[in-house]
């Protein structure tokens, strides 16, 4: 008998270009965001030029995409 699991995720990923990173702590970066926007931040990723990070909560509502899918703008 086979067992099935149902799994809803709640999160949107986001990566933020175009910026210069140096001497980032990504739990203190994690921690700044959250205050800033009030929701819940993991970063999954730093490099020189860009973040990638998991943001959990945003209604649908509050993203905007483009044509390909591509988000261009969050509101908070």
């Amino acid at each position: 008998m086979g067992l099935g699991i149902i799994a809803y995720v709640d999160k949107t990923v986001v990566k933020i270009s175009g910026l210069k990173v140096t001497g980032l702590k990504p739990y203190d970066l994690e921690k700044k965001i959250e205050e800033v926007i009030d929701r819940r931040v993991r970063i999954i990723g730093v490099t020189g030029e860009s973040i990638d990070m998991d943001v959990y909560g945003l209604d649908k509502e509050s993203i905007y995409e483009n044509e390909e899918g591509i988000i261009e703008a969050i509101s908070m």
